[in-house]
C-alpha cells in the first residue's frame, strides 16, 4: 500500500484507491505456504473499516516498519485464510487515551499488518516503548527507529540470547560463530 503526496489517498496492489477516513488497508493470509517458501501470492492487501474511537487506556498505532522475519514461515503455513497477518513491527502512536504513551511515541511490538489499529496500552509489555531523548524528534539522534525490528528487535535479542545465554560467551577471550538469529 502507498499514500499519495496529498496524504489522504491510499492505493493498494489491485489498483483501487480510497480517499477519506473510513477505510484502511490490511494484509491478510491468502493461501497457506505449508511445505514451501512464502511467495507474494500467500498474502493479499484488502480494505477494512478503520477502528472506531478510543476508550480510556487505549492507543491507536500506525506501523512505520514491518519485519518480514524467517520465523513467519511457520505462521504462514498454519494461518487461517482471510485473517490479518501478524508480525513484529515498529509503530507510531497516532492517538492516545493513555498516560503511558504520548502521540508521537514509537513502540516495537507484535501486531497486525494493517494501516492502523487500536491496542490496550496495558497489554504492551514493559520496555516496548522506543526510547527517545525528548518528546519532539521522531528518531533518536543515534539510533534509527528501524533498528527496533533488526539489531534492537527480535533478531537482535535472539542473537544476544544465543551468544551470551546459550553459548555462554563471557568476554574472557573465548570466541564463537553465529550463522543466523531468527
Amino acid at each position: 500500500a502507498e499514500s499519495s503526496d496529498a496524504g489522504d489517498e491510499v492505493c493498494i496492489a489491485d489498483g483501487s484507491c480510497l480517499a477519506g477516513a473510513t477505510q484502511a488497508w490490511q494484509v491478510v493470509q491468502a493461501q497457506n505456504a505449508r511445505g514451501r517458501r512464502m511467495t507474494p501470492e500467500d498474502l493479499e492487501v484488502r480494505w477494512m473499516d478503520r477502528p472506531g474511537p478510543l476508550n480510556d487506556g487505549e492507543i491507536r498505532l500506525r506501523p512505520a516498519f514491518l519485519s518480514p522475519d524467517p520465523y513467519m514461515r511457520g505462521q504462514a503455513s498454519n494461518a487461517d485464510l482471510g485473517k490479518t497477518f501478524f508480525g513484529y513491527q515498529v509503530a507510531e502512536v497516532v492517538e492516545s487515551r493513555s498516560a503511558d504513551y504520548l502521540v508521537g511515541n514509537f513502540v516495537h511490538c507484535l501486531g497486525p499488518w494493517q494501516q492502523e489499529y487500536v491496542q490496550t496500552a496495558s497489554a504492551l509489555p514493559e520496555g516496548y516503548l522506543v526510547p527517545r531523548t525528548d518528546a519532539a524528534p521522531k528518531t533518536s539522534p543515534t539510533v534509527p527507529i528501524s533498528a527496533y525490528i533488526g539489531v534492537l528487535g527480535m533478531p537482535g535479542k535472539t542473537a544476544f540470547g544465543g551468544v551470551f545465554r546459550i553459548g555462554d560467551l563471557r568476554g574472557d577471550g573465548s570466541s564463537g560463530a553465529l550463522r543466523g538469529a531468527t
